[in-house]
């Protein structure tokens, strides 16, 4: 094993660029990276085939670059649904298929992250899991992108010190997520800590994008989030959506509605175009190349002057 230097602990995420496609076995490839915005969205839980079609149909008719939805949840309570698992991931790979997204979805286990990996395009390792290990670094190896959440309660080293595992392991194209951390004010799920996007952005060039909904908890807050995350400089958003929030198995409070997505889409290529950058598509995605680099972070500028 390598040994590293002092202050050099986490070589891999000061190294990394700051641009990957994510390249689906249907469709074109969705960029992330300092050009494109990535816009994600779709139900928290895959429930049953009529609700996650109508979901998907929405997301892709309101331009949204991939569709998420969640086969294995991780719930505070035993009692709680906890997804359909294998079953649920296969109807959201067809659903996908069906309105020509890529589509990105948590895996909690170690066992499975093959057979996620061979039915999605980008594998999530939840707030949750940000520091289970085994499994950072067995998705890491799984030759697939990885989106890796902040834990609720995980300082800024901790999280990079995370993606190092997920790096170590062989990972070639990892972005980062805020999803808020623990408050004390019950009126809001969470806390948004968007400070954390430039602050990222001065250790690594690793994408981050900002998931408003499980940040704040609440529907009528995920919109004013998510614009505020584009101006915090983001590289995307990650939003639920639900057809019927009010039967929803999950988070029902945080999901926005279908008819919420175009008003959402307008507001995000209204600031995106301002920062000098496209709403991702997936009609117009191309894979990045060498060229398609953030200007480099600050620990980089500051060790060449």
């Amino acid at each position: 094993m390598a040994v590293v230097e002092p202050g050099e602990e986490l070589p891999l995420t000061r190294a990394a660029v700051g641009a990957f496609a994510v390249a689906p076995r249907h469709g074109r490839p969705v960029t992330f990276g300092p050009r494109d915005f990535v816009w994600i969205a779709g139900p928290c839980s895959v429930e049953d085939p009529t609700m996650l079609g109508e979901v998907a149909t929405a997301v892709a008719a309101a331009g949204a670059t991939m569709l998420r939805g969640g086969a294995y949840k991780p719930r505070t309570s035993p009692y709680s649904f906890a997804g359909h698992g294998r079953e649920g991931l296969l109807l959201l790979e067809r659903v996908a298929q069906d309105v020509g997204l890529p589509v990105v979805s948590e895996v909690l286990d170690v066992r499975d992250v093959d057979f996620v990996a061979q039915h999605v395009d980008m594998l999530q390792v939840g707030a949750r899991n940000m520091q289970n290990f085994p499994l950072l670094s067995e998705v890491g190896a799984c030759g697939r992108p990885v989106l890796l959440k902040r834990g609720p309660a995980s300082t800024l080293d901790e999280l990079l010190a995370a993606a190092e595992y997920v790096l170590h392991a062989g990972c070639t194209s990892l972005a980062l997520c805020e999803r808020g951390v623990r408050g004390f004010d019950p009126n809001r799920r969470n806390v948004l800590d968007l400070s954390i996007v430039p602050a990222l952005r001065e250790r690594t060039n690793l994408p981050v994008i900002v998931d408003p909904s499980h940040a704040t908890g609440c529907r009528s807050l995920v919109l004013p989030m998510a614009k505020a995350a584009v101006a915090a400089g983001a590289d995307g958003v990650m939003v639920e959506v639900h057809s019927r929030p009010t039967e929803a198995l999950s988070d029902p409070t945080q999901a926005l509605l279908p008819a919420d997505l175009d008003e959402l889409g307008t507001a995000l290529r209204a600031l995106v175009r301002l920062e000098q950058r496209a709403l991702a598509s997936v009609q117009e995605a191309v894979t990045p190349d060498a060229s398609v680099r953030r200007e480099p972070a600050a620990h980089d500028r500051e060790r060449t002057t």
